[in-house]
């Protein structure tokens, strides 16, 4: 069975990282929506680990929401999200705007 943001062959490494998406992957579970796990990404080849949910019934540029999660020793950790495509959000070609849904410190 294939789980909501799976890491297909390529894992995290970082201890902070995989219990952010233990914990999403929860969350995920207990969702009362259409979205199936297809439909979910996780980009594990970037820092911050980035992760998507592909939205059913958008089209256009704007079907995925990203949230990418980034923490630093001596930093407090951070959430930040955008809408784009299924590109992952920190492509060079300037299609996935940020669009403002930034919150610091959570963990």
């Amino acid at each position: 069975m294939v789980d909501y943001f799976d890491e297909g062959e390529f894992f995290l490494e970082d201890a902070f990282a995989t219990a952010y998406l233990q914990r999403l992957r929860a969350a995920a579970r207990t969702w009362t929506t259409d979205i199936q796990p297809s439909q979910t990404s996780v980009e594990t080849m970037g820092d911050p680990v980035a992760v998507s949910i592909r939205v059913p019934g958008l089209s256009g540029l704007i079907t995925t929401l990203w949230v990418l999660c980034h923490h630093r020793d001596d930093r407090a950790p951070w959430l930040h999200g955008s809408w784009g495509d299924r590109a992952y959000v920190g492509d060079a070609h300037g299609v996935d705007p940020d669009r403002d849904l930034t919150v610091e410190g959570l963990f």
